[in-house]
């Protein structure tokens, strides 16, 4: 009988062991799952907020990188020009005019010219920029159909008509707003103009004088160095030829390609 009780109790014993060892598994098991969880949770933030670290340097970098550049652009489009003359004197008249209408005696007698057209411009630019702060000289070539007249004290305004090249060099200052990957641009220009042409209305029309403009552009950048924009100038020229002077309006209507340096 003691026999059969020390059977059982080693039996009882030895089916108790892999059931001990299954319990302590899953135990294990579920810790570890549990473990892996609460890891997993705990690095997403983490990466999350390490992702965002590294958006942010990298856009710092890119405003650092726009503290200083230089830059090139070229632009073309439209221009619209209308000028008057202020005062005349009597080589105002160009002397085909004068033997054509037979006033070499009324030459003097002019009272006004006057002539308007539209037609195209091109032109470019270089300089730098310092942040916010731009500096640089600026080129522009427009061919104009212009028509115009000349009136006299005495006798019938005569009409002509023809083709005006007038070209601009100035020194131009800009204010840069930049807005992302968008740059708004102010910008003030002053320099020297020449005007020629084959419109025999006056032998003023191929002179030397000022020019003055102010503009307005927007450059969306298409990568790191290269701009697309469009722009718009409104201009004041001045023109003399001997004792003649003459002032003029300007309107352009312009697309712009920008490479960035720096």
């Amino acid at each position: 009988m003691h026999k059969k009780k020390v059977s059982a109790c080693f039996v009882i014993l030895f089916l108790m062991i892999p059931l001990s060892a299954v319990s302590q598994a899953d135990d294990s098991g579920s810790s570890g799952t549990d473990s892996a969880a609460s890891a997993e949770e705990g690095s997403s933030p983490a990466e999350g907020e390490e992702a965002e670290e590294a958006e942010e340097a990298e856009e710092a970098e890119e405003e650092e990188d726009k503290i200083f550049e230089f830059y090139i652009e070229g632009h073309g489009g439209y221009e619209y020009f209308d000028m008057m003359a202020l005062h005349a004197d009597p080589n105002f008249i160009s002397s085909a005019s004068r033997d054509n209408l037979n006033q070499q005696n009324a030459a003097g007698a002019v009272k006004s010219a006057s002539f308007s057209g539209h037609g195209w411009a091109t032109g470019a630019g270089l300089g730098f920029r310092l942040y916010i702060i731009g500096l640089g000289l600026n080129y522009q070539y427009s061919q104009i159909d212009v028509e115009g007249e000349t009136k006299y004290a005495l006798g019938p305004p005569r009409s002509a008509a023809g083709t005006l090249n007038l070209h601009t060099l100035m020194l131009e200052l800009q204010l840069i707003l930049p807005l992302g990957p968008v740059d708004l641009m102010l910008a003030g220009m002053v320099g020297y103009a020449r005007m020629g042409s084959n419109v025999d209305i006056s032998d003023a029309f191929n002179s030397d004088g000022y020019a003055g403009r102010l503009g307005i552009n927007l450059d969306i950048y298409v990568a790191r160095w290269i701009s697309l924009g469009v722009g718009g100038n409104v201009g004041l020229l001045g023109f003399h030829h001997g004792d003649s002077r003459a002032g003029s309006l300007s309107i352009d209507a312009l697309f712009r390609l920008v490479f960035h340096i720096g």
